[in-house]
């Protein structure tokens, strides 16, 4: 059947699949289901997950970046950056903090293009998984499914269950 979703429902879906793929007791008709559905749309949304990456030259900004921190954060006592735990952000030391800021600056300077442009990227990829697309789902019934099924998991898996019930 066709259904019309967002390409980031469909990642959402696929993902869900997988996951509930990977449960035992499902029964035929929803493994069935999943093996068709998973096909069917496999290629699409490695394609959209594609998309997404970072280029190379980002990756070498993202990682210099990430040794910056990790040279000016506190750490532990095994020598880990220790983390806030109330916004995950690293702690750095207070009496380098100048430094480690100055430095921060610098790399973004000196990046400031592939960082423009990744976030341009980003703008786009995000407005492309907005767009609507039409996919064609092998559906089931609610009896086919599992009874330790979430709320949450129900919601992203909602385009296999047939409407008419």
């Amino acid at each position: 059947m066709d259904i019309e979703l967002s390409k980031r429902e469909l990642i959402d879906f696929y993902g869900a699949m997988k996951e509930i793929d990977d449960k035992e007791n499902n029964k035929k008709r929803m493994t069935y289901a999943l093996m068709i559905n998973e096909d069917r749309l496999e290629s699409e949304v490695k394609a959209l997950l594609e998309c997404a990456k970072p280029s190379s030259e980002y990756k070498l900004y993202d990682s210099k970046s990430m040794q910056i921190i990790r040279d000016y954060a506190e750490k532990d006592d095994d020598g880990n950056p220790i983390v806030n735990d109330e916004n995950g952000t690293v702690l750095i030391k207070r009496d380098v903090f100048e430094e480690w800021k100055n430095k921060t600056l610098e790399l973004d300077k000196e990046y400031s293009e592939v960082i423009d442009k990744r976030k341009k990227e980003v703008e786009e990829y995000n407005s492309m998984l907005d767009e609507e697309i039409i996919i064609d789902t092998i559906q089931i019934s609610m009896d086919d499914f599992p009874d330790y099924i979430s709320k949450t998991m129900m919601r992203y898996l909602k385009p296999l269950i047939k409407q008419d019930e």
